[in-house]
């Protein structure tokens, strides 16, 4: 695609260096050791870097072309570049729009469903993607254990790993834009606030936006749950209103008091949105809810109420946690206009999700492993499984470095609740030392809440 095609509809301050803008584009990227004559580089400013400190980098590697953004940056020495260098005031803003045209053009109509909250992003978007495969409708699915989608062609998935929740606009776009040769209809996507604060994932032009809970989490970033909170609420406030696909729906959990709030939100100010709830507290009214359940150690036996429809089935997902990871997708599924029939025949066949509560086979012992990150995440794992043994329940645990560390000590306050056991070790220090961030989760131990309870420390 040529340059001058690709930028047409983007507002330009001023451009320097060659004002040749007939070259043939065949790339977008943000990586400076990743460019080439047919690369067009993005150097914007991000929260702990700015590309354009890499402008003499790209271009003596010899790429195509470059926009960056315009304000407290000296670009003298680049004034008589033999490329053009376009100067713009948000460049990441323009990386977004040009992303979507440059790979996305083609596909107008995929079925975009976005999933945002503390918990659930993963198993939701997870559980969504399956089922709806499961009955005929191939979705991808975007988010922290990957970028990937079963191919049509050949039932071999199609997976690309992935370093955050939500990939950078470009690696994103560049994946979604696969659909068309994959006969692929949309695609599941974590939306985390970190992105949503960052508009790290652009303007997408969502169908379904799905709020799944709020607690602790990325204090280190937002400060306040408020604002967490707030951030949280764009994939609604912002995003999905100013979407221009027809029928979109909003999805939200009213079990939790954020999600009440946005709910009574979303009916007031988004009149054109059809809004849909659900909650598995039966004491909370909702579009759709949880009648029964029982757990087994590999399934779990659902009933649940989808509009005033009953519909019954087995999930391979266990856990209180995955029920109400269930119902949301069912939500989304009867949302989207399927019957019983085509919902349960997909959320029976959905696998366990990776890394949530996944069950690893032993011929002695019961092991699970769960991504639990958050104190409530920790507590809601620890309380399936409890209901799933009589014998003994040890806790592995840690947190990760460079993160939030206020909910390090309430991480063994939670586990302290329900286990006979734990071990709190390393997991990811970053660039903290590992020793102090398990002493501040030691503090969270009050002494024993029974006559059982242990914990050691490994690091």
């Amino acid at each position: 695609m040529l340059i001058n095609k690709i930028i047409s509809n983007i507002k330009i301050n001023k451009i320097i260096g060659n004002q040749n803008l007939d070259l043939d584009i065949e790339q977008l990227s943000t990586h400076s050791k990743n460019v080439s004559p047919t690369t067009l580089f993005f150097a914007h400013k991000g929260v702990l870097n700015d590309g354009r400190k890499y402008l003499k980098d790209v271009i003596d590697a010899g790429v195509g072309a470059i926009i960056a953004d315009d304000d407290n940056f000296d670009f003298s020495p680049f004034e008589n570049a033999n490329i053009p260098i376009i100067l713009v005031t948000d460049a990441k803003k323009a990386k977004a729009e040009l992303a979507e045209k440059f790979y996305l053009s083609n596909n107008p109509n995929l079925l975009l469903i976005g999933v945002t909250g503390t918990n659930g992003k993963t198993s939701t978007c997870w559980i969504i993607s399956k089922a709806l495969s499961a009955i005929g409708k191939p979705i991808g699915y975007v988010g922290t254990i990957g970028m990937r989608y079963q191919s049509v062609q050949d039932g071999k998935e199609i997976f690309f790993d992935n370093n955050t929740t939500s990939p950078d606009v470009l690696d994103l776009y560049k994946f979604i834009g696969t659909a068309e040769t994959e006969n692929i209809h949309g695609f599941a996507i974590e939306t985390s606030s970190h992105s949503l604060d960052q508009k790290r994932l652009g303007d997408i032009n969502w169908d379904v936006a799905v709020f799944t809970n709020l607690t602790q989490d990325h204090l280190d970033y937002h400060k306040t749950l408020e604002n967490y909170a707030e951030a949280k609420a764009k994939l609604f406030k912002e995003e999905l209103k100013n979407s221009t696909k027809e029928n979109k729906l909003a999805v939200i959990n009213v079990n939790d008091a954020v999600g009440r709030d946005l709910l009574a939100w979303c009916k007031q100010n988004l009149p054109n949105i059809k809004t849909i709830s659900y909650s598995q507290n039966p004491k909370q009214p909702a579009d759709c809810s949880v009648k029964d359940y029982k757990f087994f150690q590999d399934k779990t036996e659902m009933t649940l109420d989808l509009f005033g429809k009953e519909i019954n089935f087995n999930s391979k997902l266990v856990g209180d946690y995955n029920v109400e990871n269930v119902l949301a997708s069912a939500t989304v599924l009867a949302g989207l206009g399927y019957n019983e029939d085509e919902i349960a025949k997909g959320l029976s066949s959905v696998p366990p999700v990776p890394g949530r509560l996944e069950r690893i086979e032993h011929d002695k012992i019961s092991i699970f492993i769960d991504y639990a990150h958050t104190p409530d995440a920790l507590f809601r794992v620890q309380d399936s499984l409890r209901k799933l043994t009589d014998s003994k329940l040890i806790t592995v645990f840690g947190c990760g470095g460079d993160r939030d560390r206020t909910k390090r000590p309430k991480m063994a306050f939670e586990v302290e609740k329900l286990s006979d056991f734990a071990i709190v070790t390393s997991d990811n220090p970053r660039t903290e030392n590992p020793t102090e961030i398990v002493n501040e989760i030691l503090d969270g131990f009050t002494g024993p809440v029974n006559d059982k309870f242990e914990y050691i420390a490994v690091v």
